[in-house]
């Protein structure tokens, strides 16, 4: 008697070990995946807000997609960048376990030293890497 009880409890404590392991493995997948997408979008970004560059963008398109680069001549007159905000907006990163993928609709503001800019992007999770799907740059009004 004793010995089925231990194996039933030996049991119910190795599932129980098993599913906090994969509850942990998904969460740890989920901020690693939202980490991504914040650097992602970073590498992607500052080098056409800082200098009007957009070739990293357009390296990280989603297939199909057909973006008109962002008219960026208000860098000129704005720059230097002071101030990436962080991004925000809605996230979706769902269970490792899901067959869902991964996607973003978020925002950001560009704090120049002479103005700023709203920045608007929207992304795809797929093979392991960010693609962009909805690109955007709007300019906001000089500062005083």
């Amino acid at each position: 008697m004793k010995s089925i009880r231990l194996s039933v409890i030996a049991g119910i404590t190795v599932a129980v070990a098993i599913a906090v392991m994969a509850l942990i493995t998904d969460k740890v997948y989920q901020v690693r995946t939202q980490n991504r997408l914040q650097d992602f979008l970073n590498d992607i970004t500052l080098p056409l807000l800082e200098r009007g560059e957009p070739a990293p963008l357009f390296t990280h398109l989603d297939e199909g997609v057909d973006l008109i680069s962002p008219d960026m001549g208000f860098i000129t007159r704005y720059l230097p960048l002071v101030e990436l905000a962080p991004w925000e907006g809605d996230i979706r990163v769902p269970s490792l376990y899901s067959a869902e993928q991964p996607s973003a609709v978020i925002s950001t503001r560009a704090h120049y030293s002479r103005g700023t800019a709203d920045i608007r992007a929207a992304a795809i999770y797929r093979d392991g890497q960010w693609l962009v799907r909805q690109y955007e740059v709007i300019s906001g009004p000089p500062a005083q």
